[in-house]
């Protein structure tokens, strides 16, 4: 299944996509190849094998292995490693990528919170953390980063504009967050 989308906007792609899915278990994975399909499968079996709610690759841990070859693919991981330890200073996250791309889920745990969700931008993973960190299990693997395939670095200042307003947005409606309930 597919849809034409007119207005750039992963959040809201996603979650398109998710209710479209008929899957248990749903997966985001940037589209460019960056991410090595050699991680699917891992992702996979850590999530069924598992007692986790949702399994995040990161480019953080580890065993994680990423492209670093020219200045623009050294400076985007250093800034998203920088960000995230900024991030870890004042939020003290669970998990060591809040900017990742790629992650597995069960569905039914993303499904039923989407109307707390900033729905902007590209930075789902940070949305969902946000919103489902006390209430989920989540767990991490490290990540295999392959060169970018095509397309730009989404790394920009609007994006990074985007993010500050997404911590604001979550910051503001915490306190609704402890309400949360699953099916």
């Amino acid at each position: 299944k597919y849809k034409f989308r007119e207005k750039r906007n992963l959040s809201t792609a996603f979650l398109d996509g998710l209710k479209l899915s008929s899957a248990k278990n749903v997966l985001l994975m940037d589209s460019d190849l960056q991410h090595d399909p050699s991680n699917i499968k891992k992702i996979y079996l850590k999530l069924i094998k598992s007692d986790f709610d949702m399994v995040i690759g990161s480019r953080f841990l580890k065993k994680s292995l990423n492209y670093k070859s020219g200045f623009k693919s050294k400076f985007r991981l250093l800034l998203s490693h920088f960000f995230c330890l900024i991030f870890g200073i004042f939020y003290k996250p669970s998990i060591s990528d809040p900017l990742s791309g790629f992650f597995i889920a069960k569905k039914k745990i993303l499904i039923v919170n989407n109307k707390l969700l900033f729905k902007s931008g590209f930075k789902v993973v940070l949305d969902y953390y946000f919103l489902l960190r006390k209430k989920i299990n989540i767990g991490e693997m490290p990540l295999k980063m392959n060169k970018r395939n095509s397309g730009n670095n989404n790394l920009n200042l609007k994006i990074l504009i985007l993010i500050l307003q997404e911590i604001y947005f979550h910051t503001k409606f915490k306190v609704y967050y402890d309400n949360i309930f699953f099916l």
